[in-house]
């Protein structure tokens, strides 16, 4: 208002454009302050350099897993972390696992062609991604009472 009052009083149309200047810059100040006071929450915190390798370790450790990968962690709130992984799981492993509950000979008996064979193969198919859900949700159970903070475990295998 001050710009066009004195616009009209002087008849000068610069005094009405100066105003509108300094309102922009006035304008992109308030903006300035309210990014860098609201930075952390637009940004979020990180979350802890040692909750994070506690959750490594724990994946790293189990036998079960070959290689972990694209681990993204993020810090949901106050006390809340979400953990995401890609997991490879060592399958000679999980058929050593499987195995070890079978009677060998039993099952060697059993084998009198090749349809039985395949039934045999088609069914520890089977029986190896049941085990990968299983370990799966083995691991992300492990993750949520090694970190407490990891409110939401994402692993998908690789």
């Amino acid at each position: 208002m001050t710009g066009l009052g004195l616009a009209e009083l002087t008849g000068n149309p610069a005094w009405d454009g100066a105003a509108s200047v300094a309102i922009g810059l006035l304008i992109g100040a308030s903006a300035i302050f309210l990014i860098n006071r609201n930075r952390h929450f637009l940004l979020g915190p990180a979350p802890s350099s040692e909750s994070i390798a506690r959750m490594l370790a724990v994946l790293e450790e189990n036998p079960v897993v070959a290689r972990v990968q694209d681990v993204k962690v993020s810090q949901l709130g106050a006390d809340a972390v979400r953990f995401k992984a890609e997991v490879t799981f060592d399958g000679r492993e999980l058929a050593r696992r499987l195995l070890a509950g079978r009677d060998l000979d039993a099952t060697w008996s059993t084998l009198n062609g090749p349809q039985a064979l395949e039934r045999l193969l088609v069914e520890f198919g089977g029986q190896v991604t049941d085990a990968i859900g299983d370990e799966v949700d083995r691991l992300e159970a492990e993750l949520t009472q090694t970190a407490p903070e990891a409110r939401h475990v994402d692993l998908e295998p690789d």
